[in-house]
Order: C-alpha cells, then structure tokens, then sequence
C-alpha cells in the first residue's frame, strides 16, 4: 500500500506570507506547483485584527470571520479574485495595509485531500446533509452565513455528542442533537439538526468538511 496518494501536496495546499502595500496586490503562490485556492484563511501579524476567510462557493468579496459569530459581510475590496496561481486583494485595510505583514492559508477543494465545501438552505428540520469526500469526514465547521450565530465544529476526537464552538474558547458542548443529531458522518452524508446556527429555516449556511489523508494531512 503507498505510504500516501498525495505525490505533490502544493497542489492542495500552500502558505503565503505577504506584505501590504496599500494599493491593489496580486499575491502568488510560492510553491513550485500553480494552485488555485478555493478557501484563503488571512491573519494579519504585525497588529491586532479579525481572521478572515472567503471561499470559492460564496464568492470573492464574501467575507466571514472565525473569530466572530458575525454573519457573511460583503467587502469589494478585500479579495477580488482566485487566480491561477494565487489570489488579488484589493485596498481594503483588513487584507492589505502599507507595511503590515499577513499569513495566508490557502487550501484547493478536493477529495484527493480530504476537503470539501458544502452550502445548503435551512429548513429547521433534522436531516442530512451530501458531501464529495467518498470517505466519513473527520472534522464539520460550520457557519450560519445569513445571521449572527456561533459557529460549530464537529470533530471525531470529541465523540458525536459532543460540539464546540469556533470563536470562543469554550469547552465542548454536548449533547449535539440539535447541531448533529448525536450521530456519526458517514462516507456520502453528514447529520444536522435544528439549530438555527446549523439550520435555519431560509438561512445559508456554509460546511467546511476534512477527513485527514495520509502523508498529507495525518
């Protein structure tokens, strides 16, 4: 058996350290191999700030906050576009300004590499919910994209009764029959239940799925 089916792990996942310039700024990737994002994570260093993060399903300009139980926020000039090999801020302060120095963690959607991202409309009814992982996912982060809520994460260590939220620096919560179902992902679908920060009627909510993959992420 190989040791892992991951032969060139920058096509799936790569770092960038930038600085801000204050004017538009194409940041390209640093790996050898060209990837596109589909989530960017950006944390400023150099001063205190939100994280952020956009993904290719929401859109650019789309911004949600870990950090926040904040609803989606439209920024135009924060990240203008995915590209090829990379990412374009615009002059928005929170992404780009003069001489601040930022981290930029950039993951391409795939099942090769274990994430997935997922976006559904509340019903506020229990229900599953499909993924593209063609395995059980390890890991749900979860946000409520159309209101104020926690997010909610799910994870294989803590059991399937057992959530936390993202943005606080609580101990997991249980039981999570409202948020899960108390019930394990399996390899096509993943259970929630009927709250509003995983399942509000009429809301969007956005899933960001990982199972760990040898050699790569485990």
């Amino acid at each position: 058996m190989a040791y892992t089916t991951i032969d060139d792990p920058e096509a799936y996942f790569q770092v960038k350290l930038y600085t801000g310039t204050g004017s538009e700024l194409v940041n390209t990737l640093d790996g050898d191999t060209d990837m596109q994002p589909d989530l960017v994570w950006v944390k400023e260093r150099s001063d205190t700030a939100y994280h952020i993060l956009i993904d290719a399903v929401r859109g650019v300009t789309k911004q949600l906050y870990p950090n926040s139980t904040d609803d989606e926020e439209t920024v135009a000039e924060g990240l203008k576009s995915f590209n090829t090999d990379g990412f374009t801020l615009g002059t928005d302060a929170d992404w780009n300004t003069s001489s601040e120095t930022y981290v930029a963690w950039c993951w391409k959607e795939s099942a090769t590499a274990g994430f997935d991202i997922t976006t559904w409309t509340g019903n506020a009814t229990n229900r599953t919910i499909s993924h593209n992982l063609s395995v059980a996912p390890r890991m749900l982060i979860i946000k409520n994209t159309s209101t104020t809520d926690n997010w909610f994460v799910y994870h294989e260590g803590m059991g399937n009764n057992t959530y936390m939220h993202l943005e606080t620096t609580n101990a997991g919560l249980s039981p999570s029959t409202n948020q899960f179902q108390a019930t394990t992902p399996t390899s096509s679908v993943f259970s929630i239940g009927t709250a509003d920060g995983v399942n509000k009627n009429t809301s969007t909510i956005i899933c960001y799925t990982f199972a760990p993959v040898q050699g790569f992420s485990k």
